[in-house]
């Protein structure tokens, strides 16, 4: 889906775009064969394209194309806006990290981030927790990473920014709220999660984020180390439950949009919706060490 778009160049916008792809131009690469005639007139039966803007178009999309190849994310995150940057995930998928926060209240200006969950899915999840190892996650982002988050734009991120300072945060973001959105959904993560059928572990079935400011409290106030277990168990359960729900989000937009793609862009196997469960007290462990 990536390969797919030419919006990001200047002086195309969706109708335009439109017109491209019924003219048969529906990839980077149909565009380049187009381009290799040397005719800088090589699209004439576009109405509205000019020369000027077909050699635009040749010369970025073949940096775009040789910057895919050579798998730089941090330049195409500055080509595509913030939220088109779904598109980069069929191609940088195993760079991908899924985050979610937990703080003590939803006011930036006073609260704290108290534990903040992080999967990769090729390695166990992990939980960064205040008192513990909180201080440690900036370098948990070290590299070229592309983070997915719900809502994360609006409200993890400048909360983790607060919290840190100078947090050196990716480039390339894919926020779910916007991607469930377009795909024709509105609503909060879990009101989201109901509506396509992917499920949660019974400890935390109903939970909400007020839910978890209680149970940092009663952590603290109380050393209550069953609230604790809640509270991570939840966290990770909204973490890793990202996972799923882009691949279902992302799936809803490529039949929608692009019905011409031959192939979908994910197995039976990646739209699996049963409930994602790690013991939370080997979570809270680590944490610890």
């Amino acid at each position: 889906m990536l390969t797919s778009t030419f919006r990001h160049v200047k002086g195309v916008g969706p109708s335009r775009e439109r017109q491209l792809w019924l003219a048969g131009i529906r990839t980077w690469d149909d565009l380049l064969a187009s381009a290799a005639s040397g005719d800088p007139g090589f699209l004439p039966g576009i109405r509205g394209l000019s020369r000027k803007l077909q050699q635009r178009l040749a010369e970025e999309i073949a940096a775009d194309r040789q910057a895919l190849r050579r798998g730089d994310l941090e330049f195409l995150s500055t080509r595509l806006a913030r939220r088109e940057h779904w598109r980069f995930y069929s191609h940088f998928k195993e760079r991908a990290v899924f985050l979610d926060i937990e703080t003590t209240g939803t006011d930036p200006g006073s609260s704290r981030v108290t534990v903040v969950g992080v999967h990769h899915p090729d390695q166990d999840p992990m939980v960064f927790i205040d008192g513990y190892n909180l201080d440690d996650f900036p370098g948990y982002l070290e590299g070229d990473r592309l983070l997915v988050t719900f809502n994360g734009s609006s409200f993890d991120l400048p909360m983790l920014t607060r919290h840190f300072g100078a947090l050196r945060l990716p480039k390339a973001l894919i926020d779910l709220r916007w991607v469930a959105f377009r795909a024709g959904f509105k609503g909060s993560l879990k009101q989201i999660e109901r509506r396509v059928g992917i499920s949660r572990n019974h400890d935390v079935q109903g939970m909400d984020g007020s839910d978890a400011v209680m149970l940092w409290r009663n952590w603290v106030v109380n050393n209550d180390e069953r609230a604790l277990e809640l509270l991570v168990g939840y966290n990770i359960s909204d973490t890793m439950n990202l996972r799923p729900l882009l691949h279902i989000l992302l799936d809803r937009i490529h039949q929608r949009e692009f019905p011409w793609l031959e192939h979908r862009p994910f197995s039976e196997d990646d739209l699996v919706k049963e409930a994602f469960w790690v013991d939370p007290r080997e979570l809270i462990n680590r944490a610890r060490r």
